[in-house]
């Protein structure tokens, strides 16, 4: 009797326990329900267009998010993985908002270098996603060893696993304030003004303070020297030396033979002068806006819908800048959460050449919908 009686008592505990474990999930699921039905679209205004003005609020939200998410991480309980791993995407997505804004930052920056305004948003925000972006790749690993992995890690390839736990270990707080210097470094150098009579002389000095501090992130990442480090986590390249000296061969054995035929044939063209002549106007001859969608529409047209669709996005999301002040660079680069890309043409950079070379960056990201 007494055996039986304890028997119950034990279940009874046990179901007790039981319940008050499934009210604590419950009450958690709710908690953070709540939580994934707050989240604010910042790129959006209030009639659902898109905005590029950058919003401080996100700043707030990233932190508050933050204390969430390590809050779950440490409850470790199976019963939110979904909510952690829809959390967390949200979470990515704002600092992909962060990090857009960087890059957007940086043009107007490269529109006047000398604008004390635009210079201090573009190094606050540099910062700002800096510590931020590193924050969340520490939890990487963390993750990867919780209760939440399967959920979290489900669509994952093998090696993009491998390189999540990798960047982890990577972004200690001492790596960042490292990679902080160095954009410090890379900003005073883009301040530099090239017809400056000390132009070279500080710009080598940077230079080598650059160089010192990519050699202590190598270090710090655990590599051997910045070549091999770079080839890994800077430019994520896959093809090894062997693969290039293939490609080498290639080249030599194929596209050489080729190229010499089309040159022994173009310099029999009795017209060869004025072919390179016009091509000479089209690399260093400035061109206007209109002038160039003119010439350029015709063969978008002939490419088929989806580049003519691209050209037509082009329009829209690029910035031609005159000011003898600005940076005269030629860049492209993808805005991960406003998902286009964006090109910028300094002064000495609107030929139809260069306006050509940067659409074909536009292009690849555009049709890919993503950095390449």
């Amino acid at each position: 009797m007494k055996k039986l009686t304890a028997l119950l008592l034990a279940l009874l505990l046990t179901v007790f326990a039981t319940g008050c474990r499934f009210i604590s999930d419950f009450r958690s699921m709710l908690n953070d329900l709540k939580e994934l039905s707050g989240y604010k679209d910042y790129g959006v205004d209030d009639h659902g267009n898109l905005t590029y003005v950058f919003n401080d609020e996100v700043i707030q939200t990233i932190d508050d998010r933050f204390t969430k998410l390590e809050e779950m991480l440490a409850d470790n309980n199976a019963s939110r993985a979904e909510s952690f791993t829809v959390l967390f995407n949200q979470q990515l997505n704002d600092i992909y908002y962060l990090y857009d804004h960087v890059d957007l930052a940086f043009t107007e920056f490269c529109r006047d270098p000398t604008n004390e305004s635009a210079s201090n948003a573009y190094d606050r925000l540099s910062k700002l996603h800096s510590e931020r972006s590193a924050r969340l790749c520490r939890m990487y690993e963390p993750i990867y060893a919780s209760n939440y992995a399967s959920v979290f890690y489900a669509d994952w390839e093998k090696d993009e696993i491998e390189k999540a736990l990798g960047l982890s270990r990577t972004y200690s707080e001492e790596f960042v304030e490292i990679s902080d210097e160095v954009n410090e470094y890379v900003q005073s150098y883009e301040k530099l003004s090239e017809s400056g009579k000390d132009y070279y002389s500080k710009s080598a000095d940077i230079y080598s303070d650059i160089l010192s501090g990519n050699i202590r992130l190598a270090e710090k990442s655990g590599y051997d020297n910045y070549p091999d480090y770079a080839y890994q986590q800077v430019y994520e390249r896959s093809y090894t030396p062997k693969d290039v000296k293939n490609f080498y061969g290639y080249v030599k054995t194929y596209i050489v033979p080729l190229a010499e035929n089309v040159l022994t044939q173009l310099r029999a063209y009795p017209y060869l002068s004025t072919v390179e002549k016009e091509k000479n106007r089209i690399q260093g001859e400035r061109i206007g806006q209109e002038d160039m969608q003119k010439q350029l529409a015709p063969y978008y047209e002939a490419l088929g819908e989806k580049n003519k669709e691209a050209f037509e996005s082009f329009k829209e999301h690029h910035m031609t800048v005159s000011s003898p002040n600005a940076r005269t660079i030629a860049f492209t680069f993808y805005l991960n959460y406003y998902k286009h890309p964006f090109c910028y043409f300094g002064p000495e950079n609107q030929s139809l050449s260069t306006f050509v070379h940067e659409q074909g960056h536009y292009l690849s990201f555009y049709k890919s919908d993503s950095t390449i």
